[in-house]
């Protein structure tokens, strides 16, 4: 996965408890979040068009609990 920021455009990549793959794109910048207790970004996700808020340490962790998401393809 990618280090560094997480932008706007940017292609995340979940794995879901079955282990399915879901896209999505970074729709919009990362801002302070109460539930996250952090920065999150909004993903527009290519499966379901749903829009969620994803926490920015969590998409950028090396951590192996956060190996479920994670920036693929940045936006430069």
């Amino acid at each position: 996965m990618h280090k560094g920021d997480v932008n706007v455009g940017d292609l995340i990549l979940y794995e879901n408890m079955d282990s399915k793959l879901i896209y999505g794109i970074v729709a919009e910048a990362a801002s302070w979040r109460k539930e996250y207790e952090g920065p999150a970004v909004r993903v527009c996700w290519f499966d379901d068009a749903s829009m969620t808020y994803e926490s920015v340490e969590a998409i950028l962790s090396d951590e192996d609990i956060d190996r479920y998401i994670g920036v693929v393809s940045g936006n430069r």
